[in-house]
């Protein structure tokens, strides 16, 4: 089933079935239209940031959650000296973790 939601409302619930809750915020990317889920079922809280700029809203949606998933995010130094390692569009946290 797919269905299309606002993707600019601030956790908006955009999936409600068998006890299953997913809700939705903006994710800060290039491209317009990019979310953050937290998807929840029996008292469980799954965060999923995904490609986004470090924001506010990743923070307080993820802070009580049992698992928060972020791929990975340039520092605030590298956000705003636009450090990415050459040629890949890759930050160096990318490097730090592999």
């Amino acid at each position: 089933m797919v269905h299309e939601f606002d993707h600019n409302a601030e956790s908006k619930i955009v999936y409600r079935e068998n006890g299953v809750t997913i809700r939705s915020w903006p994710a800060i990317h290039a491209g317009d239209g990019s979310v953050s889920i937290a998807l929840c079922w029996k008292g469980m809280k799954i965060v999923i940031g995904g490609d986004t700029m470090l924001n506010t809203w990743y923070i307080k949606y993820a802070k009580d959650a049992d698992i928060a998933i972020h791929e990975a995010f340039m520092t605030p130094k590298e956000q705003q000296g636009g450090r990415y390692e050459a040629g890949t569009g890759r930050s160096s946290v990318y490097r730090a973790v592999i």
